[in-house]
């Protein structure tokens, strides 16, 4: 269970904390659409810093066998 170890490196943890933004769709997983709040664990994508839930992202990976950003389909570099 869980990706490889090939697969979770270039994903980072980092616990998000709220910023004042004007834009609502940085707080919100866009995975399974649902709020990212403070003090939630979660993967941001180095290239294109989209974040997500660590089980959303991991599952993602995994499924669809592609390093590629679900949001803005950027590739993510192994």
């Amino acid at each position: 269970t869980g990706m490889t170890s090939e697969y979770q490196k270039p994903l980072p943890n980092f616990t998000h904390t709220l910023y004042p933004t004007s834009s609502t769709d940085r707080n919100t997983c866009a995975i399974c659409l649902v709020d990212i709040t403070e003090r939630t664990d979660t993967r941001i994508l180095a290239r294109c810093n989209h974040q997500f839930h660590i089980t959303c992202i991991d599952t993602w990976c995994k499924v669809y066998m592609k390093m590629i950003c679900p949001y803005c389909r950027s590739h993510i570099p192994h």
